[in-house]
């Protein structure tokens, strides 16, 4: 063997890997010991000249495909002593050649890790990362933000509640009073981009693992069942002071299910994958549960109900990968996982509370009296109080009829009318908070209309005999909208 050198590039300093050498260099093979001499700048702030110099018995576990080779160096037996170096050359051919001339020695972890590796390969999988159920989930999550934003849900950060209400998110009363759909759509409905951001990053992250260790179908299956779950708790714990909306309970699912298949196939998972994965896995869920519970408006019941979800089904689901076994027991395993989640389902909505006003009910009701006319009958409250202290004086109390007519009437009136058009289901808490309504609404319309009368025939105690006709409704009002036995 001659002395040949070859141009490559070691990768820059914003590379994701951790790098010792970057930049364009060369790597020179040697026809003695040391056989392989590496040329480059240091990965440092301010680069710097570098050369290092490996014999064959340093360098190990040589891989790579196509123009990338990589390989270790240093302590083999000792991880964290190991370092990884890579680079890529310029032409296929020159790649090949340099495999060619470094020693192919691999150790014990190494091959396990290559034989795990091939096993997986082995398996059914997606033609491309584009067609995985990942790549596709995420999409989908995308595809409903875009939506939502141009139902009016706002990008950055929610500009309304309503679409959510409307179309999405999960509530106790909203989802248990026949809207069950509720539970599919929360999963892929965000609070604005960095609520969608965070979640499709975790995803992706952990997501094309856990699709490879169980397979697309089961992963899929998996992931919808432990978003659904995930909802239940969500409905249960909060029913309806809260609306749940967002990818995390099923993405808590997925870590889910990495550790549950992890402990289940402990003798089919090298212990170098092992002990990171439980670790980072371990990690990811403490933090966010931890965080979650400091943040109120986090929904942590979700969090929880995924994880559990996933790590059953996860464990359920789990499979040594290999091609023979998968297609001998996966469709069983996949059958059980099914039975095992409709059961679970079934048994929240059992469980599920249940209410005594009717969600899309009190949704038209609080829309037939919106902010707009609360703020008009605040603001006419107000112009009242001074007409009647000007009265009191001694003032022109014509002005105050006139008022009456031209001001108060009219609002009570049409928002009495709004109120009464409603078509309300009875036998509710929303058709009684209704009538009341329409009693007090109907109450001040008379009681207006009396009260201008009596102003413009001069009656002294025309104010004393209003106030005392309000009062009187509004405790009748509060009766009328006290509990009762149904």
């Amino acid at each position: 063997m001659t002395r040949a050198t070859y141009s490559v590039d070691f990768g820059s300093f914003f590379s994701f890997r951790s790098l010792e050498l970057i930049g364009r260099g060369e790597v020179e093979i040697h026809p003695t010991e040391p056989i392989l001499e590496l040329r480059a700048r240091t990965n440092a702030l301010h680069p710097r000249p570098a050369q290092r110099v490996f014999t064959s018995s340093e360098i190990k576990n040589l891989r790579g495909s196509d123009r990338v080779i990589e390989f270790d160096v240093g302590e083999i037996s000792d991880p964290r002593k190991r370092r990884t170096l890579r680079f890529m050359c310029d032409t296929a051919a020159d790649a090949a050649a340099i495999r060619n001339a470094l020693p192919n020695e691999a150790d014990h972890t190494f091959k396990e890790l290559s034989r795990f590796h091939a096993s997986l390969d082995a398996l059914p999988q997606a033609a491309s990362p584009w067609h995985s159920v990942t790549t596709i989930l995420i999409a989908l999550n995308v595809l409903a933000f875009v939506v939502m934003g141009f139902l009016g849900a706002g990008w950055i950060e929610p500009a309304s509640m309503r679409p959510y209400i409307d179309f999405a998110a999960n509530n106790g009363a909203a989802t248990t009073q026949g809207e069950w759909w509720r539970l599919l759509t929360a999963m892929f409905v965000h609070y604005g981009i960095v609520h969608l951001g965070l979640n499709m990053w975790a995803l992706l992250d952990a997501g094309r693992v856990v699709e490879r260790l169980l397979g697309r179908l089961p992963f899929a299956l998996a992931y919808m069942a432990s978003g659904i779950l995930a909802g239940f708790s969500s409905l249960l714990w909060n029913q309806d002071r809260t609306w749940s909306a967002g990818a995390s309970g099923a993405v808590f699912g997925v870590y889910g299910m990495l550790l549950g298949f992890m402990l289940k196939e402990k003798a089919s998972t090298p212990s170098v994958i092992l002990r990171p994965v439980l670790k980072s896995v371990l990690f990811f869920a403490g933090y966010n549960l931890l965080y979650g519970f400091m943040q109120p408006r986090i929904d942590n019941a979700a969090h929880i109900g995924g994880f559990v979800s996933g790590f059953g089904l996860g464990w359920i689901l789990a499979l040594p990968p290999h091609p023979g076994v998968r297609a001998l027991r996966q469709k069983g395993r996949m059958l059980l996982a099914l039975s095992v989640t409709t059961a679970l389902c079934a048994a929240a909505v059992a469980l599920s509370p249940r209410y005594d006003y009717l969600f899309r009910d009190r949704l038209a009701l609080e829309r037939a009296y919106d902010p707009s006319m609360h703020a008009t009958e605040v603001d006419i409250r107000s112009q009242q109080a001074t007409l009647f202290e000007k009265i009191r004086k001694g003032g022109n109390s014509t002005e105050l009829a006139d008022w009456i007519e031209q001001t108060a009437l009219p609002f009570y009136k049409e928002s009495t009318e709004r109120l009464a058009t409603l078509q309300l289901t009875s036998g509710y808490k929303t058709d009684d908070e209704r009538n009341a309504m329409l009693y007090v609404g109907r109450s001040k319309i008379a009681h207006y209309e009396r009260l201008a009368s009596d102003i413009r025939l001069m009656d002294p105690t025309a104010l004393i005999r209003f106030d005392a006709a309000e009062n009187a409704v509004s405790k009748s009002a509060v009766e009328k909208l006290s509990p009762k036995r149904r």
